[in-house]
């Protein structure tokens, strides 16, 4: 899978960062891709992943964040 661009915006709400990432990536094969995701956090464990979304085409699917 080929990153064709990513944004990143954050905001600070009672002093915890809220920090949205948006990555979009393109397949540039004639077939589809089973692919997986992972997204590095904190060794610490000072990270915590709240919600986790992906849009596919026109199909929105939303991720079980389960705890670690």
């Amino acid at each position: 899978m080929h990153l064709k661009s990513q944004s990143i915006s954050a905001r600070v709400e009672n002093s915890i960062a809220i920090i949205e990432l948006t990555q979009v990536f393109m397949n540039t094969l004639d077939s589809p891709v089973d692919a997986t995701y992972r997204f590095p956090t904190d060794p610490d464990g000072n990270t915590v992943v709240s919600r986790l979304l992906f849009e596919l085409g026109t199909k929105t699917v939303e991720a079980k964040v389960m705890a670690k």
